[in-house]
């Protein structure tokens, strides 16, 4: 973090992905050369709040204590061995990008559900609807090239082999969402323990087990 244009003014900010995790997580998009770093900053102005003053006082706790890598609840045990499996299994940032791509997945902000409950070319979390409006291989192409700013290799966005999306796979989506915890806005959330666990959403041509 920098500081702004007087000492209590912020300038500018960055987030870096922690190097030294002790499970492997998704590969994370090929990335370009440091002297392109200016094509991935955002330069945004905002009014006045207290939030945004920078301290002026150090830490409350000790280094040894605000360094310390955050541990999750055992609850969540299901999701890290679900991801531990999935990057085992050869599945890459790179892969779910072409698939939200493919699938004209509209933006997160803008999506009225999870896309784990995508049921078609009709799905209302589609940006076009309907068989006919899949990209083209150019407009895939042009769409990829402006995430990752690398040449476009169709090969590298089919999933890898006995890696299948939840929304194909009903009895597979059933079987993880039932290990899983419930999130809510504060975190975990009371599991459900009856009623139908996929909302009463199903996948049009597939039977549930």
């Amino acid at each position: 973090m920098g500081s702004g244009k007087s000492k209590d003014e912020i300038g500018a900010y960055y987030f870096q992905t922690r190097s030294s995790l002790a499970m492997s997580y998704l590969p994370d998009l090929a990335r370009g050369k440091w002297e392109e770093w200016r094509k991935d900053w955002l330069i945004a102005s905002t009014d006045d709040n207290e939030r945004l003053d920078l301290p002026t006082n150090g830490p409350t706790s000790d280094r040894k204590d605000w360094r310390a890598r955050p541990k999750l609840a055992a609850e969540f045990d299901p999701i890290l061995n679900r991801i531990r499996s999935l990057v085992e299994g050869g599945l890459s940032s790179m892969h779910v990008l072409g698939d939200f791509l493919k699938r004209r997945i509209a933006p997160l902000q803008q999506r009225p559900r999870p896309v784990w409950i995508y049921t078609g070319p009709n799905d209302c979390g589609r940006v076009d609807r309907g068989v006919d409006t899949d990209l083209t291989r150019d407009a895939l192409e042009i769409r990829v090239q402006g995430v990752t700013s690398e040449d476009f290799v169709p090969e590298v966005l089919v999933l890898p082999a006995g890696i299948v999306p939840l929304c194909e796979d009903q009895q597979l989506r059933t079987t993880v969402l039932r290990s899983m915890p419930t999130l809510d806005d504060g975190g975990l959330a009371a599991r459900q323990s009856s009623g139908d666990p996929n909302q009463g959403i199903q996948i049009p041509g597939v039977q549930e087990s």
